[in-house]
């Protein structure tokens, strides 16, 4: 059961779908939203870079005004956020901080059941306009379920399908889990893949996934296996009719690897789908 949101905030329309969709999850679950603002002043510092001699009061006053923007720029996200929780009724929170937007995330997430944001994420935008990392170097980390949406994202209202990769490792396992113990089965479809060379080991581990969807109260279930590899079978099959993607991942050495081989790598490259992912 979902009671708690933690929704980063920033001025992309990744952001502003994942707002909208915890809005909807609030919603669903009765739960209550936490916007998250961040002020990345390490970030503009480094984006100073070196100071030639005599130009040090520039410096500052450069630094001066992109932090005085940036904190315009985010308190008017907090504003936009809070009207909209208002108007639909939610409970909700504000929150400003000052730091490296990923690590903040991080820190703060452990204390909420979910955290929403985008496919893309730019906690940067005081500096770049380009899409930074923050997504990689949280997955790579946090406990807490990530549910990560595209631009234009809106809510489903009504039927969902929902594919849930599955291939027997503990990642998966915590992914199916969650999504299980979380999500509203009312009115859900899920797709169970198992992709496995040995058909007896992927029926093995579909019956036992829909053991547990079941006890969760999760209705329409289909259980499907391919022995070709699971991005062929995603990309080919089932992107194209599924509405969400649930994965597991896991991290060794700093950098991202994928219980799935390469697929959650793959998702969030080329997914024009929210995913659901668990580390």
């Amino acid at each position: 059961m979902i009671k708690r949101i933690l929704v980063p905030l920033d001025p992309s329309p990744f952001s502003l779908a994942a707002t909208d969709n915890a809005i909807a999850l609030a919603q669903r679950h009765q739960a209550e939203l936490t916007g998250m603002v961040i002020l990345d002043l390490p970030g503009i510092r480094k984006a100073t870079g070196p100071v030639p001699a005599g130009a040090a009061h520039y410096a500052e006053t450069l630094k001066d005004v992109q932090e005085m923007d940036a904190q315009t720029r985010i308190e008017g996200l907090l504003v936009d956020f809070k009207k909209k929780c208002t108007e639909a009724g939610i409970a909700h929170r504000e929150a400003e901080y000052q730091g490296v937007p990923s690590e903040l995330i991080l820190s703060c997430s452990q204390h909420f059941d979910l955290l929403c944001l985008g496919l893309e994420t730019h906690y940067h935008f005081e500096t770049s306009d380009r899409p930074g990392k923050s997504l990689d170097k949280i997955l790579d980390h946090t406990a807490t379920p990530i549910y990560a949406f595209p631009a234009g994202w809106k809510p489903i209202i009504g039927p969902r399908k929902v594919l849930i990769a599955y291939n027997g490792s503990l990642p998966a396992a915590r992914a199916l889990q969650r999504y299980a113990q979380l999500m509203d089965p009312t009115n859900t479809h899920v797709i169970l893949l198992a992709a496995d060379m040995d058909w007896e080991t992927g029926k093995h581990y579909l019956d036992k996934a829909e053991e547990l969807l079941r006890a969760h109260l999760f209705t329409e279930v289909q259980a499907e296996w391919t022995s070709h590899s699971v991005i062929e079978a995603v990309s080919g099959q089932f992107l194209a009719e599924v509405d969400e993607i649930v994965a597991g991942t896991h991290s060794r050495r700093g950098l991202l690897k994928f219980a799935l081989g390469d697929m959650t790598s793959w998702l969030i490259r080329e997914s024009d789908k929210p995913l659901f992912l668990v580390a």
